[in-house]
């Protein structure tokens, strides 16, 4: 099991960002940043947020994220939440 992190791309149009077609992929793991900050942090992480966006800089991140200059927003907390729910159930079985 891997906490995986999903990216969306936006662009400014008329003052609101909406959502634009990526370059690439945009679901990475995340697993490694999460394992690190333990779990109580991580799981306190919210989607689409500042506590969110350090995202964007994880060592598994595609390079056309990591490069992105507009406005963005990332979805990790039900990814985050199910991995340490089967860690869980790994230890315990």
């Amino acid at each position: 099991m891997k906490a995986i992190a999903t990216f969306f791309p936006q662009a400014w149009q008329s003052n609101y960002a909406v959502d634009v077609d990526p370059e690439g992929d945009c679901s990475f793991d995340i697993t490694p940043e999460v394992e690190s900050m333990g779990k109580d942090n991580a799981l306190s992480i919210k989607d689409n947020s500042n506590s969110s966006d350090v995202f964007i800089y994880a060592a598994h991140a595609p390079k056309w994220i990591k490069d992105w200059n507009g406005p963005f927003y990332i979805r990790v907390e039900a990814s985050i939440s199910e991995y340490f729910e089967a860690k869980t159930a790994a230890i315990a079985a």
